[in-house]
């Protein structure tokens, strides 16, 4: 009697894997355009950069709108009869408002709070098509690590054929248990490649309800 033959085993209690069916997957059907519209709205850094931009505007126009120096001269002329008889005097006043802000300090300061707004709508642009881009990649891996899953089953389901063959086989004598074990270690490599492509599915798709502010960072999904 062969070896194969006498040696008791069974090879597929093991290795089960219950495959949810791929309607199942959570899903967010939500394009990258959409994904990238509810993340600008719900980013906080976004917020801050408008409220910079906000306070700076209103402290430049704040700035341009003080005051300027102003010098007032009015004067009179008065005839006083009694003591000069002949004489017109005239009587000069100087009025003055100077507003002791230096105009060129001032007008160095606008410029410097007009740069620095400059440099906040380029930072708020880079953050939106920072956005941008991180939507469309998210998006884009789902879709990919989607087609992945579907793969894997049909990888798993054809391998757990080949492996029940293969018992059959063995039991028969006509496979070796070698071949049997073969089966077992590609249906396992399998099981695990699909187990790391569930993960990355979810792991991506936590990334996108992080994005669009769904739940708190830090919340679990």
């Amino acid at each position: 009697m062969k070896f194969s033959k006498r040696l008791e085993i069974n090879i597929k209690d093991d290795i089960i894997l219950n495959i949810p069916d791929e309607q199942k997957l959570e899903e967010i059907n939500l394009s990258w355009e959409e994904v990238w519209n509810r993340a600008v709205a719900s980013d906080t850094n976004i917020e801050v950069i408008k409220k910079n931009i906000e306070q700076q505007e209103y402290l430049a126009e704040g700035l341009s709108g003080m005051e300027l120096p102003t010098v007032n001269l009015y004067g009179k002329v008065f005839w006083d009869k009694e003591e000069f008889p002949s004489d017109y005097q005239i009587g000069l006043n100087l009025s003055y408002n100077f507003n002791t802000y230096n105009n060129k300090s001032k007008g160095l300061e606008i410029t410097g709070i007009e740069n620095g707004i400059q440099s906040l709508k380029e930072e708020l642009k880079n953050r939106r098509n920072g956005l941008k881009l991180e939507s469309i990649d998210l998006i884009e891996n789902q879709k990919t690590i989607k087609k992945q899953i579907g793969y894997s089953r049909e990888a798993i389901e054809l391998t757990r054929q080949k492996l029940e063959i293969a018992e059959i086989r063995y039991k028969t004598g006509v496979a070796t248990l070698s071949e049997l074990l073969n089966y077992q270690i590609e249906l396992r490599e399998r099981k695990s490649a699909y187990i790391t492509e569930l993960t990355n599915y979810y792991k991506n798709l936590y990334s996108i309800k992080l994005l669009i502010g769904e739940f708190p960072e830090g919340e679990d999904m």
